[in-house]
């Protein structure tokens, strides 16, 4: 099994899923899997079907959530990896292939609640560099602050 990396005491990171690697992150205790790596990304990955039958057999709570990764930027994955994040029970793991777009996903959606500055620190604390990606999350919070300001501006305005 991939060792889990530690973003925060109750989310971490890990790569690829296997059989195997559900019964050790039930032994750690973790409560709930988040699959993020889309069927089909590679001929050795366990299709989502079977990994959502083991994670039942062992009682997990499972999410699949594909996201690929030119999306893992997206307004869309970015605020469904929140809303997952906020919805499920922890300890939480975040699965991909690598762990890296799981990381890149959470910087993302925690780039909504938190500093940039804090969201890089916790992930380059996990071993993920981000740095390069501070534009990025910095856009996409602002996206996610303008958007709803500027929706309820033109509701306020039609009202009148």
């Amino acid at each position: 099994m991939t060792i889990p990396q530690f973003l925060t005491d109750d989310i971490w990171i890990i790569g690829s899923l296997s059989g195997a690697s559900l019964t050790s992150l039930r032994a750690l205790g973790i409560k709930t899997i988040v699959n993020l790596r889309p069927d089909g990304e590679s001929d050795d990955q366990l299709p989502n079907r079977v990994l959502a039958d083991v994670a039942r057999q062992l009682n997990f709570n499972y999410r699949y959530l594909p996201v690929a990764s030119h999306e893992v930027l997206s307004a869309a994955a970015s605020a469904d990896v929140l809303d997952t994040l906020t919805r499920l029970s922890r300890p939480l793991v975040l699965a991909c292939a690598s762990g890296q777009r799981a990381a890149v996903a959470w910087a993302a959606a925690m780039s909504q609640t938190m500093a940039i500055d804090e969201v890089l620190d916790i992930t380059t604390r996990a071993g993920f560099n981000l740095e390069l990606l501070r534009d990025d999350l910095a856009a996409l919070s602002l996206q996610q602050t303008v958007v709803p300001s500027v929706v309820a501006f033109a509701e306020a305005t039609e009202r009148r």
